[in-house]
């Protein structure tokens, strides 16, 4: 009989801050990633070195050096927790009442530490059931798009500094996280400003947008160990881009003054533009989430105008980079992020 998908699980949990690096909690808050989820990549490398010696032609032995491994996981946005792994905890948690709290990220806070988490992974076998762990996961890189007519999507790309023996446990998802409702482009707002004496206008005519959190991070390897002994990030990079249906000159005017051209040959810099994305999942009681993404210090990479065709709407493509980014989260009680204990 073939097993397929349907027959596995995938949940993931912060480590420890207070144990050695890629220590899970002793007993995991498992949540999953989002809606949907499904991995993409999967792989491990041992960097084996083939050992050969005159008067042979055939390899006499292996050497093995640092071990390396990689998975990528799509999923739908409908929980704002995998933002903890690209940002660190929350710089700050308010509470409105009994209601609600916010949890705030600031993206590109002056820290190289990379917060890790440990992976799990369960497949029920015909005859024998596999479950695999993953410890010290880092979170590379997250890309969030949508557009119209879908959900908010997300995928997320991992490094990870080992995998434990694998066992014949299975026991299904444990992740307690509600997830019963996605962020959607329709539950969504696109606010824009052009310089600092604007203020933010939501754009209804916006199509589609995608936004990238790269935090470059770095497994660190060291004596008597195949396995990262610990991790860092280097230079924080966001990008983005977006789509809009063209109405007039407004827009383009805009875009076109955030770099203006003086003297027919120098290009000076203006005033950085602003942007805010806006998702709620319109969820109920203790489902309801939202996410706000502030984004500081815009500049356009590049814009391009889609052709003219009878019949056809117009649209311009834009492509930026920004400085700086703030993220809060707001949940439906006053939890903390849940992680282990």
């Amino acid at each position: 009989m073939v097993r397929t998908g349907a027959n596995s699980y995938l949940q993931w949990d912060f480590d420890n801050p207070a144990s050695a690096f890629g220590t899970p909690y002793g007993t995991p808050s498992w949540k999953k990633f989002g809606l949907q989820q499904k991995i993409t990549g999967f792989s491990i490398s041992n960097s084996k070195k083939t050992l050969s010696e005159l008067y042979s032609i055939k390899p006499t032995d292996y050497a093995y050096g640092k071990q390396t491994g990689s998975i990528s996981v799509d999923f739908v946005l409908s929980s704002p927790w995998i933002l903890g792994l690209l940002f660190g905890a929350p710089t700050s948690v308010s509470s409105s009442g009994s209601a609600s709290a916010s949890h705030t990220y600031n993206a590109v806070a002056n820290d190289s530490t990379v917060r890790t988490s440990t992976l799990e992974m369960g497949f029920q076998g015909q005859t024998a059931n596999l479950t695999r762990k993953l410890s010290g996961c880092t979170l590379n890189s997250l890309s969030i798009s949508a557009a119209v007519d879908d959900m908010v999507n997300a995928s997320a790309d991992f490094s990870y500094a080992k995998e434990q023996q694998p066992t014949a446990t299975f026991s299904a998802s444990s992740a307690t996280d509600l997830m019963n409702f996605p962020y959607t482009f329709a539950h969504g707002l696109f606010k824009w400003k052009g310089n600092t004496s604007d203020s933010l206008t939501t754009q209804t005519e916006i199509q589609s947008m995608d936004i990238s959190f790269s935090q470059n991070s770095e497994l660190l390897f060291g004596m008597n160990s195949h396995f990262a002994v610990g991790a860092y990030r280097q230079l924080f990079d966001i990008t983005g881009k977006f789509q809009l249906s063209l109405k007039d000159k407004s827009f383009i005017t805009n875009i076109m003054e955030q770099i203006k051209q003086d003297s027919g040959t120098t290009l000076e810099t203006r005033s950085h533009a602003q942007l805010e994305l806006f998702f709620t999942n319109k969820g109920t009681g203790n489902g309801l989430k939202t996410i706000k993404i502030t984004c500081d210090g815009i500049g356009i990479d590049s814009h391009s105008t889609s052709g003219l065709e009878p019949n056809e709407p117009v649209f311009e493509d834009i492509s930026w980079q920004i400085k700086n980014a703030v993220i809060v989260a707001q949940t439906a009680t006053t939890n903390a992020e849940p992680k282990g204990s």
